[in-house]
């Protein structure tokens, strides 16, 4: 969730907020203004509440999580962080027999203003571990509970519905009324196309040695230097300090270049730049004597 404000709304909830005896369950804000989040549980008699962190309304994401286990305990965190714990083992049935609501509560009212996305939840209850593992990011079948997610909504669907990606009820769609879309600025895309991966070194000292690569190898990695028609040349080409033999002070002097773009007398790949390419060039035949 992200948010600039605390009042008493619904974040989510299954129950009319109008009284905290009501059945059921909600995410809030501490009456009447918060700072600190909350959530509460009732059966209609009895009701219990657990009070959350403050400081979640400075317009950035954070992550809210509740434990439920009505013989025992509600355990709450943000962030991945233990915060505190209730004793709710006297609370009965938490069905309101409705809908889940999203943004506001059973009856459309006390909505919450701000951002929603990645709502989860669970038919067991998740280890603290798990949850701190998890809590800023997407789950999937590595979630060790993977199989025990009952909904997941991702709230990414610009659409008129919310999609639910959980295993179990694929079918459990929800409907959106009056949220307005916005892309989650949060995000992050990293390229590393131009990354060698460890798949790549055995094919990169291959191509430099001028070995055979055959197919029925089925090598997933690319080569990240070009091959040499005479190998003691090759060799050569890594002796950048010319002692006749390619070890660390050649790898120091590689590494003394880095990033040169000119000039460079450690580009021993010829490629116009002293990189990654030049170093790997340098391992490949670490411990090579060369004639000089």
């Amino acid at each position: 969730m992200r948010t600039n404000e605390t009042p008493d709304v619904a974040i989510i909830g299954n129950k009319d907020w109008d009284s905290g005896y009501n059945p059921g369950f909600v995410f809030s804000f501490e009456y009447p203004n918060g700072p600190a989040w909350k959530v509460n549980i009732a059966d209609g008699v009895t009701r219990a509440d657990a009070n959350g962190s403050a400081g979640i309304d400075d317009g950035k994401w954070h992550t809210l999580s509740a434990t439920f286990d009505l013989d025992g305990l509600m355990r709450l965190y943000t962030d991945g962080v233990f915060l505190s714990e209730v004793n709710i083992s006297s609370v009965g049935n938490l069905n309101a027999e409705s809908g889940l609501m999203i943004g506001a509560d059973l009856n459309g009212a006390y909505q919450y203003n701000g951002s929603l996305a990645e709502v989860r939840i669970w038919e067991t209850l998740v280890s603290d571990e798990d949850i701190a593992a998890w809590a800023c990011s997407s789950v999937d079948s590595n979630h060790p509970n993977w199989s025990s997610l009952a909904s997941y909504w991702k709230m990414d669907d610009n659409d008129d519905y919310l999609s639910n990606s959980s295993p179990n009820n694929p079918f459990l769609d929800a409907s959106v009324n009056g949220a307005e879309w916005q892309v989650a600025d949060s995000t992050i895309t990293y390229d590393y196309s131009e990354t060698p991966r460890l798949v790549d070194v055995p094919v990169t000292a291959m191509t430099h040695l001028n070995m055979d690569i055959l197919p029925e190898w089925d090598l997933d990695g690319i080569s990240w230097v070009g091959s040499c028609a005479v190998t003691e040349d090759c060799y050569c080409l890594n002796d950048v300090n010319g002692d006749g033999v390619i070890g660390v002070a050649d790898i120091l002097l590689i590494l003394s270049e880095f990033g040169c773009t000119f000039g460079c007398a450690a580009d021993t790949t010829s490629d116009g730049s002293v990189n990654v390419n030049d170093l790997l060039s340098i391992l490949t035949v670490f411990g090579q004597a060369c004639e000089i």
